[in-house]
């Protein structure tokens, strides 16, 4: 009777992040296997849709320290993996030429949450997702920065999410240009 906080690992591959959503929307059935629809009578259900549902990446992917610097330098990895790569990820957090790991880490972790965001917006619907001016979304999905904007945590990764996927910047970078407030729940 309570509302969930997922915080999706940093790791995560896209199938991760669509079998979770599939499960907290769906249930699983008797082999443990996420639902894709509607079933009647899963082993588990899905979690009640009056609940809300409040996504994170991992958690401090600012703080490098302790038990936080496996995650801090696992996306330093998967920025590096990307870069080397030159795959679309890359094209995107890079797209201004901008290529300090400190900025894009956390253009990366954004990233990251825009498609957790967008593959839960599959799998649940547009209804349940926020979107400029809707409040009381089920889903909610979480852009955590480190307090009082330290390193810059907000500024890079919420300019550029604007920049990138809203066009804010004059450029025509997407189809469909959307508001942060469309991926991340504010």
């Amino acid at each position: 009777g309570r509302d969930m906080v997922v915080s999706i690992p940093t790791m995560a591959t896209d199938d991760y992040i669509t079998n979770l959503a599939n499960l907290i929307k769906y249930g699983y059935d008797a082999n443990g296997t996420p639902c894709t629809s509607p079933t009647a009578n899963p082993v588990h259900p899905g979690l009640n849709p009056n609940l809300h549902v409040y996504l994170e990446l991992e958690n401090e992917l600012w703080n490098s320290g302790g038990p936080f610097g496996v995650d801090y330098r696992n996306i330093d990895a998967m920025v590096s993996a990307h870069q080397a790569n030159n795959d679309a990820d890359w094209q995107m957090i890079s797209y201004d030429g901008t290529t300090a790991i400190g900025t894009t880490r956390f253009r990366m972790i954004m990233l990251r949450m825009i498609q957790a965001s967008n593959t839960f917006r599959t799998v649940f619907g547009d209804s349940a997702m926020p979107d400029a001016g809707t409040v009381d979304a089920r889903i909610r999905p979480l852009y955590d920065w480190q307090y009082d904007n330290g390193n810059d945590s907000a500024r890079w990764a919420l300019t550029w999410a604007d920049n990138y996927f809203n066009d804010a910047d004059g450029g025509s970078h997407v189809a469909t240009p959307h508001p942060v407030t469309y991926f991340i729940w504010c």
